[in-house]
C-alpha cells in the first residue's frame, strides 16, 4: 500500500468577495488644448453642474448606481440612492 500524502483543503472563494472599482463621476468638460497646457497648480477649473445634482457610479464603463455627493467632515463621499445592478 503506498501513502497518500494529506491533502490540503482548498479555500472556498465567494466570488461576491471579488474586488470591484468603483468610479464616481463629478462632471466633464471639454477644453482646449491650449488651455490645458497652460494650467497650473490652484487653478479652478468650473464644471457645468450643479453641486446637488446626482453622479453617476460606475464600474468598468458601466453605470451600476446614482448617488448624492455628502460632506463627511472634510471628506466628500455618495448616498446611493438607485442601484442599477
Amino acid at each position: 500500500m503506498s501513502a497518500e500524502p494529506p491533502r490540503t483543503a482548498t479555500p472556498v472563494v465567494d466570488p461576491l468577495d471579488a474586488p470591484v472599482t468603483l468610479t464616481v463621476e463629478l462632471g466633464r468638460l471639454t477644453v482646449p488644448l491650449s488651455r490645458l497646457a497652460d494650467l497650473k497648480p490652484g487653478e479652478v477649473l468650473e464644471v457645468n453642474r450643479h453641486s446637488r445634482e446626482p453622479v453617476e457610479i460606475s464600474s468598468n464603463g458601466r453605470i451600476v448606481a446614482r448617488g448624492d455627493l455628502v460632506l463627511i467632515g472634510d471628506e466628500l463621499g455618495v448616498r446611493v440612492t438607485s442601484v442599477f445592478l
